[in-house]
């Protein structure tokens, strides 16, 4: 397996979860939105701080095995 083969999976994941992250910080930001722009501004830095750890916390974090269509069976 070369190392960009082995790259995508752990790229994947973390998009993935990325994406979730994101979203719950986007419902938080709604529910704040009565609260000052320094909660506000919090919630997405920590969103974005996640989604930068997500690729180095992947070894620690349970992985997700999720079927591929046939077209990317390559992956």
């Amino acid at each position: 397996m070369s190392a960009t083969q082995a790259l995508v999976p752990l790229l994947l994941d973390a998009a993935l979860k990325g994406a979730l992250l994101f979203a719950a910080a986007a419902v938080a930001s709604l529910l704040l939105r009565r609260r000052p722009a320094a909660v506000r501004h919090a919630v997405w830095a920590g969103a974005l701080a996640g989604q930068v750890a997500l690729p180095l916390l992947a070894r620690v974090t349970p992985a997700w095995h999720v079927p591929l269509p046939e077209s990317l069976a390559w992956l």
